[in-house]
């Protein structure tokens, strides 16, 4: 009989834990991404704006001791059938 290693049915956890990236504006999403998230994305806009989305989820992660980072997710168009992009 061949020696085996004992079977695991999960991967153990990496360390440290990834960080979890999410962007939305519902509540729902707000309150995941103060319990969960490391990095809180937001789909871009005014620097206003942007602010007070960033203090929106802060708010309750500092609440629970947490300090999510934010950042901006931006989409970059481009003319396909042009010889230069924008």
């Amino acid at each position: 009989m061949w020696p085996s290693a004992p079977a695991t049915p999960w991967p153990s956890p990496s360390s440290p834990v990834p960080q979890v990236h999410s962007g939305g504006s519902s509540p729902a999403a707000g309150e995941f991404a103060a319990r969960r998230v490391g990095v809180s994305l937001t789909g871009g806009g005014p620097p206003p704006q942007v602010a007070g989305r960033a203090a929106w989820i802060r708010r309750p992660a500092v609440a629970r001791g947490r300090t999510p980072r934010s950042g901006s997710r931006l989409r970059v168009l481009t003319d396909a059938g042009s010889r230069r992009s924008a």
